[in-house]
């Protein structure tokens, strides 16, 4: 039976808890429904992250100066340089996380935009602009989660590249149901959460993420 990527559905977990999730198709880099949904991951992940933390959420555009040659080929790289100098800098950005999307203009030439947890926006401007050679480095805070989630989600439907730290890795495996978790029940198309969340409970699981 085909099932509509992105619907509500339960997995049970080795410690037979039901945790309720998305249905995802799989082609994370082909479906729009995927992509929006991972960014969604990876946003949630990042909040979690943040919520203890004395560091504020910052949004960061990087855009190179023509004269590097940066190509979407050689792009990875220079996104790895970033994230060392991030790294060296610890009295700024700590222990490293961030989520970052790559996206190309309409000329194809690349540019990156971050969401990180720093301790001032100057100061990770300047660290980013020193990284990249004097490329264009524009910074400022995230007013809310649901603004960061726009702005990942944003990118991820118009087929940026979305990549992110290993702590904010870590969190998505807490968050979210391990890859061997067991299907149970998939959701009607037209329940609401809440209702899918109710039957299961009528049905005798303990949801844990009911809340």
């Amino acid at each position: 039976m085909a099932v509509k990527c992105g619907i509500f559905a339960a997995f049970r977990l080795p410690s037979g808890d039901v945790f309720v999730g998305r249905l995802l198709c799989g082609r994370t880099r082909r479906c729009a429904t995927c992509a929006k949904l991972r960014a969604l991951s990876l946003i949630r992940a990042l909040a979690w992250l943040a919520e203890s933390d004395p560091r504020k959420l910052t949004f960061i555009t990087v855009t190179f100066r023509p004269s590097l040659g940066v190509t979407m080929l050689s792009a990875p790289a220079w996104r790895n340089r970033i994230a060392q100098a991030m790294r060296r800098h610890k009295e700024v950005f700590g222990n490293l996380v961030y989520v970052c999307a790559l996206e190309a203009h309409k000329s194809g030439k690349p540019h990156f935009h971050f969401i990180a947890l720093a301790h001032g926006v100057r100061k990770a401007r300047d660290i980013m602009r020193a990284a990249v050679h004097g490329s264009f480095v524009n910074a400022k805070l995230v007013d809310t989660t649901a603004q960061a989630i726009a702005y990942v989600g944003k990118y991820a439907s118009k087929g940026g590249i979305l990549t992110c730290s290993r702590l904010v890795s870590k969190a998505i495996a807490i968050l979210e149901p391990p890859s061997g978790a067991e299907l149970v029940a998939i959701a009607d198309p037209l329940a609401t959460l809440e209702e899918f969340i109710d039957s299961l409970i009528a049905s005798g699981y303990n949801v844990i993420n009911a809340k």
